[in-house]
């Protein structure tokens, strides 16, 4: 379903890419992922990207930053879903001011119904126009501070040398 979600994005004018990091599963997913995408028509480019031994999932993550080559970076895990025109609409606020870091809504569904919707603006975000460091210092805490709702401007990441901590799960 996750794959399907980013697959039916409507991507016209968007150079999109997709790393998908095989951390060496068991299961047949990584099969599953190759014949998903070898029919897609979306206009992203897809790359799979095979780990030699299990890493764990913050390593996954930095392997895939160091296969995107992209301005921007996304998280998306296996259990994610992509609302449809979502990346459409994210890519449109970061036309207007190529921000370090652009921070999304989510809505958290539980057994298939909505638990709970977390949109923006908590607290408005859109009024304010931050560095990274700013929004890193002064907004995101434990409660907020998802990595897979926020988009990463990749050159803030790599001028910060901001990684995964190996060995951390969330």
């Amino acid at each position: 379903r996750c794959l399907l979600s980013i697959i039916s994005q409507e991507c016209d004018g968007l150079a999109i890419e997709c790393i998908l990091v095989n951390d060496c599963s068991t299961d047949n997913s990584v099969n599953i992922a190759t014949k998903t995408i070898a029919n897609n028509k979306c206009g992203i480019g897809f790359q799979i990207v095979n780990n030699e031994q299990n890493l764990g999932l913050s390593a996954s993550r930095n392997i895939g930053m160091e296969h995107a080559s992209g301005d921007y970076i996304m998280f998306v895990d296996s259990d994610d879903l992509l609302v449809g025109h979502c990346l459409e609409k994210l890519f449109e606020e970061i036309n207007k001011c190529s921000p370090d870091l652009l921070i999304a809504g989510f809505t958290k569904m539980n057994n298939k119904e909505i638990e709970s919707r977390q949109m923006l603006p908590a607290k408005n975000y859109q009024s304010e126009i931050k560095t990274g460091s700013q929004a890193f210092t002064e907004d995101l805490n434990a409660k907020e501070c998802f990595v897979w709702r926020t988009i990463y401007r990749k050159d803030f990441l790599k001028q910060n040398n901001i990684k995964f901590i190996n060995g951390i799960y969330f």
